[in-house]
């Protein structure tokens, strides 16, 4: 999220006033090779990292505490999440379409 929100910046503010490329920055084209790769790879690194801390709560049962979500997402609670999330949903449509 922070590499998209400058790179964003960058293209917003530096290179679309002068009409330059990416080239200007030094950016160069990437084949879809090296793209695939790299979602692979960060996929195995969530995945490994999800273990190692279901590994590491299983071995050190007070690491638990660490590891609880900071909202429960049970069924008395179910409903005030969803509703929520549908509200910010909503009011993120409605804040971009006013846009012109």
């Amino acid at each position: 999220m922070k590499a998209a929100a400058i790179l964003g910046a960058l293209w917003l503010v530096g290179l679309l006033p002068k009409r330059l490329g990416w080239a200007a920055v030094g950016l160069r084209p990437v084949s879809p090779h090296w793209l695939a790769l790299g979602a692979v790879a960060g996929a195995a690194f969530v995945v490994t990292g999800l273990l190692l801390v279901k590994g590491l709560v299983a071995v050190i049962p007070q690491w638990a505490g660490f590891t609880r979500p900071p909202f429960a997402f049970d069924a008395a609670n179910s409903g005030p999440v969803i509703a929520a999330f549908m509200i910010s949903v909503c009011r993120t449509f409605q804040i971009s379409r006013s846009r012109p």
